[in-house]
Parts: C-alpha cells; structure tokens; sequence
C-alpha cells in the first residue's frame, strides 16, 4: 500500500509541473484570442460573454459527472487488484495450482477485468460529450465573426 501511495505521490511530481506550464500557455493564448477578438469587433464582447457563461455550466456538469465516474473507475479496479496480490503470492499460486483452478481464477479475472472497464468506457463517453457540446457551444461565437469578415470585405 505505501509503495503504491509512493508511486502516485512520484507521478504527481513528475506529470505537475508539465500541466501547470501547459494550463498558463493555454490561458494565455484564451486571454491573447478573446482580447483580440473584442478588439477586432467590440459587439463580440457579448457573444464572448455568453459563450463563456454557457462553457462554465457545461463545465460544472462535466466536473461533477467526471468526478463521479473517475472514483467508480478506481473502485471498480480494486477487485482486479486484490485477485492480483492474492494470485501473485508465493502460497497462493501454489493452492491455484494444487486445487487445479487456473481456469476458475482466469474466468474470475478475465470477468473483473471485463467489469473495470465499464467505467472507463462510461468516462471516455463523457469526455466525448464534453468536446461534442464545447464545439457546438464555440459555433455561435464563430458565425458573427465570419458575418463581420464577409460585410467588411464583399
């Protein structure tokens, strides 16, 4: 248990810093694009703001629903690991073998396996969803601004 708690801490430290310096370059260039965007067309300030208003409720179902399915993916693999830990013991490959029931054991892996991903297909389909609704939401954002180009430029 402390070595797993170890090795999480360990890809912590190491992936942190990584997505830190990516958040503050992307929230620059979001800062930099809408910037001048409104300069560009001040009315677009308000188009602006409601897309922005808009991607902030999507993000807050998004978090919740997220959140919910990161911790069944997690719960759901423990039956992996501890069929794991218990298999992978010195005493209990030995009664695996005495009692005959590699095929027992390798059905009930192959059937938690098949039961942990069931959250990570769910959380992959929310992820989905999410750049489906963020790609519809940004389209209203996008038509004045082509509408503007077209009436400046005949």
């Amino acid at each position: 248990m402390i070595n797993r708690f170890n090795s999480d801490l360990n890809m912590i430290d190491m992936t942190l810093p990584n997505h830190a310096v990516n958040a503050m370059f992307i929230g620059t260039k979001i800062i930099g694009s809408v910037v001048l965007i409104i300069i560009a067309g001040p009315y677009m300030a308000a188009v602006v703001g409601v897309t922005a208003l808009f991607m902030a409720c999507l993000q807050r179902f998004y978090v919740r629903a997220g959140r919910e399915l990161r911790r069944l993916d997690l719960t759901s693999k423990s039956p992996i690991y501890t069929l794991f830990s218990e298999t992978i013991d010195a005493d209990g490959l030995r009664t695996i073998r005495a009692m005959g029931a590699e095929d027992t054991c390798l059905a009930m892996m192959t059937q938690r396996a098949t039961a942990s991903q069931y959250p990570a297909w769910l959380l992959m389909v929310v992820q989905k969803w999410l750049e489906l609704a963020l790609n519809i939401c940004g389209q209203p954002a996008r038509i004045p601004c082509v509408k503007s180009a077209e009436m400046q430029h005949p």
